[in-house]
């Protein structure tokens, strides 16, 4: 589409002329300019490329190589599950190897070529032209963050707070240093002195008030996101949004079939006339699991002997949170008011979760303190048709109306017996939630789609991080060649020297990382 438009090569026209020439005869290109890394620039550099060659052979002939790092089932991760669903449609547009702990029995996806360990990944070097990193806020992606600090790749960050992960033990162990050490990283000293008020008052508070992700940030040559949340919240914490290709693509998820509810309810051992509520994935505080028991406590349901209350997942070591479902559970059967089954499953597997789908007449997901996630149980319920109830938190403000019946992002036990009420007596209002929320996600979260997405930020971010590497390492080598490549200092403050031009090069060609926000105080 440029046609005969000019092409430029971004560099100091002053600037080693022997390694310009070099330069513009590689690139076909028709002159230089100041240094930039805008993406726009980039991609009109690759227009021409070396006149004695046709690279677009080779990917006609056989698809470029992806190093996949990934948790995947079975592992007890939320990210593994999607990481399967990514990879049945990214092997259209790569020849994929998964990387994947070694100690567990994983199968080879169809479709993926190979699979690695990640000592045998870290070994690899240059044998992948794109590494993707799937990196959620759990111990299963703690060895997944060590490569990355060796291995720069795009990273899919399915939470923008990684500080659960990153201020455990398990932290210590496979990355070394101390919580104390990355919140100081990532936040400055206000982090540290919350940590330690809050080990004080034996409260885990300051992992929910800072995300310690900046390293994480640093190190990926592209980020992408399933939602806006995460861009918000770049914007909150740190000076500056990144340079490097910063992608929002939607959490990909295809409508589920509709397979029968009767043989789901047999397999699960639920009673085919009980009306079924249900709310998936981990039960903790930020999932308000306490406050959805409540309210359905309070709620005509509980005082309905065919109502069952499943909450589909694990509360894992949340003793605290364990104790207070307890709790009212039996202030509920002491007042009377408790005739309906409330349960908890623990973990399930994939084919267990579906037909917990596949059994519910209702499902309600509710969020605070957002930890810039999209939720794989909201899309779950959405892709299955089941008619949902939702607050308007973090990523689910961005359901539409008519949706999922939506409550206030801070709401009570109230808003919630009210909600559970409404849908309970309303056969219409669960029909057409179902049907809409269906309609809304196979439109926007189409698989095949945004695969197509993955593609293009996939090899957007390599292209800045391969040909910075390029150009830097033409730099050094050039400058090698002049002056025994030693560096005089006394020279660098004369504006015509080689050396001077190097510098300011280099310095543009470096990428804007998020960096901690400064306050700078003269005091001369």
């Amino acid at each position: 589409w440029l046609g005969d438009k000019e092409r430029f090569f971004c560099l100091k026209p002053q600037f080693v002329s022997a390694l310009l020439d070099g330069l513009s005869h590689a690139y076909g290109l028709d002159r230089v300019v100041t240094p930039s890394l805008v993406t726009g620039l980039w991609e009109e550099e690759q227009i021409n490329t070396r006149p004695d060659r046709e690279p677009d052979e080779l990917s006609k002939s056989r698809k470029e190589r992806l190093a996949f790092v990934s948790p995947l089932p079975p592992q007890r991760s939320g990210v593994a599950d999607y990481a399967m669903d990514l990879l049945g449609v990214l092997v259209d547009h790569f020849a994929i190897d998964i990387v994947v702990d070694p100690g567990l029995d994983i199968p080879v996806p169809k479709g993926v070529i190979n699979r690695l360990s990640f000592e045998e990944f870290a070994r690899s070097e240059g044998m992948y032209r794109y590494v993707l990193y799937q990196i959620g806020n759990s111990p299963a992606h703690l060895p997944i963050m060590e490569l990355l600090s060796t291995r720069p790749g795009v990273v899919v960050l399915h939470d923008f707070f990684l500080s659960h992960v990153l201020c455990s033990p398990e932290a210590d162990v496979a990355l070394g240093g101390s919580k104390l050490t990355r919140l100081y990283t990532s936040h400055g000293y206000g982090a540290c002195v919350a940590m330690r008020q809050s080990e004080l008052k034996e409260s885990d508070q300051f992992v929910w008030d800072y995300p310690c992700n900046l390293r994480v940030l640093q190190q990926a040559s592209g980020v992408i996101v399933h939602n806006d949340e995460g861009t918000l919240l770049v914007n909150k914490f740190y000076s500056r949004k990144p340079e490097v290709p910063w992608s929002m693509i939607p959490h990909l998820k295809k409508p589920l079939p509709q397979g029968k509810r009767t043989d789901a309810r047999e397999t699960l051992g639920i009673d085919q006339e009980s009306f079924v509520v249900c709310s998936f994935g981990f039960l903790g505080k930020s999932k308000c699991s306490v406050e959805i028991l409540n309210g359905f406590l309070e709620s005509t349901l509980a005082r309905e002997m065919n109502v069952q209350l499943i909450f589909v997942g694990s509360a894992g070591k949340d003793y605290r949170l364990q104790r207070a479902m307890q709790q009212s559970l039996e202030a509920a059967r002491k007042r009377g008011d408790l005739h309906a089954t409330t349960k908890v499953t623990g973990w399930t597997s994939s084919e267990e979760f579906q037909n917990y789908l596949l059994a519910a007449d209702l499902a309600i997901q509710l969020r605070r303190d957002s930890r810039g996630e999209t939720s794989g149980g909201v899309m779950s319920c959405l892709a299955g048709g089941v008619p949902l109830i939702v607050n308007c938190h973090g990523s689910m403000k961005e359901i539409p109306d008519g949706c999922a019946l939506k409550l206030p992002d801070a709401c009570d036990t109230d808003d919630i017996r009210v909600a559970l009420d409404e849908a309970y007596k309303n056969t219409d209002l669960r029909q057409r939630f179902g049907a809409q929320g269906r309609l809304w996600l196979e439109h926007t979260n189409d698989p095949i789609r945004c695969a197509s997405l993955y593609a293009e930020s996939i090899r957007s971010g390599a292209q800045i991080e391969q040909r910075r590497n390029a150009i830097l390492d033409s730099i050094v080598s050039a400058l090698s060649q002049q002056d025994g490549g030693v560096l005089e200092l006394e020279s660098v403050g004369q504006d015509s020297t080689p050396w001077n031009d190097a510098i300011e090069t280099l310095s543009l060609l470096q990428s804007q990382r998020p960096s901690n926000r400064q306050l700078l105080i003269d005091v001369s």
